[in-house]
């Protein structure tokens, strides 16, 4: 698998193939893949360009076939995109592939699809010589912090370390999310050059605000690092420690009792689907736990955290560390 910016660097010196799939669901790389591709597509007459943009939710399938299929012998270049190519209804997927099997050197067709969805058409295309596959996958957030330099110093702006750190932990969850509020950050910082932590935080503003069901898809996936993390900003958040207690007993009852409540009718109904996935993976981790021993670690903490002279940091984190890694 070529890494992201290498699939860059080859777009940006005029190497292209005539289809592409985005594949992996960063919007914040998408586009920047997207970009890179019109420009070099397009050289330096754009305007000989004709952009077209479809999207799965839309479905408007048939105008995008006939677009590949009749592009006609003086007609204008071509730069089609499709984002969420597994959402193209089954009744075309005959006619893109009998495309892709011969593609118009006048087209450039770019395709994105994220990768948690199941699609037959996704593992088709990936497979398929004819598509080249780039990976826009979320990168870790360690690697955060290179990507955002190399973005600012190309536009001539540096920023201090704890300016970076202070930006990436509060945008962690996506790239589309850290550089919408560099964008802010941007505005905010005027004629200024280097972006200092004063600057940063002026626009970041609090500690960003995690939700409960943060916290339990880290946990039901066994994530130490980013269960710690959540935690321990849910509590400087004020959510105590009860709360996060009574939390983790209903996501604990819940994934203890996932194979047999999933087989209830009507179930899916009455839990929605991130829920669904969270017990789903979490019995899939911890079904050979003894539950009792989990529903008796929780009890403990709790009543810790009600008698004992510990801070609710001090205790979250053995507690986590006992629930996830024994």
């Amino acid at each position: 698998m070529a890494p992201f910016a290498d699939d860059i660097r080859l777009i940006e010196q005029g190497n292209l193939q005539p289809v592409y799939l985005l594949w992996g669901g960063e919007y914040f790389l998408e586009e920047q893949a997207i970009q890179a591709l019109f420009s070099a597509f397009a050289g330096d007459d754009p305007a000989s360009v004709e952009r077209k943009n479809f999207y799965g939710d839309d479905r408007k399938d048939e105008p995008f076939v006939q677009s590949l299929i009749n592009f006609g012998m003086f007609a204008s270049r071509q730069f089609i995109t499709y984002k969420n190519i597994q959402k193209l209804n089954v009744s075309h997927r005959k006619s893109l592939q009998r495309y892709i099997d011969s593609p118009d050197p006048n087209i450039l067709l770019v395709m994105t699809a994220d990768n948690e969805t199941k699609s037959a058409l996704v593992d088709q295309l990936k497979k398929s010589k004819s598509v080249k596959t780039i990976h826009s996958f979320t990168p870790e957030p360690e690697q955060f912090a290179s990507i955002i330099q190399t973005a600012l110093v190309r536009r001539g702006y540096t920023i201090s370390d704890d300016a970076m750190m202070r930006l990436v932990t509060c945008t962690d969850d996506s790239l589309a999310h850290t550089f919408a509020e560099l964008e802010k950050i941007l505005v905010s910082a005027g004629d200024a050059k280097e972006l200092t932590y004063e600057i940063v935080d002026a626009v970041i503003g609090a500690e960003k605000k995690y939700q409960p069901s943060e916290l339990l898809a880290a946990i039901a996936n066994r994530d130490m690092k980013k269960s710690v993390k959540v935690a321990l900003s849910m509590i400087h958040s004020s959510d105590g420690m009860p709360f996060i207690i009574s939390k983790l007993f209903h996501f604990f009852f819940n994934v203890w009792a996932y194979p047999h409540s999933a087989t209830f009718n009507g179930d899916k109904n009455r839990r929605n689907q991130k829920q669904e996935t969270d017990f789903k993976v979490g019995y899939g981790n911890y079904r050979e736990r003894d539950f009792g021993k989990i529903f008796q670690c929780l009890t403990d903490v709790d009543l810790k955290s009600k008698s004992v002279n510990l801070t609710d940091e001090e205790l979250i984190v053995p507690l986590l560390y006992e629930i996830i890694n024994a």
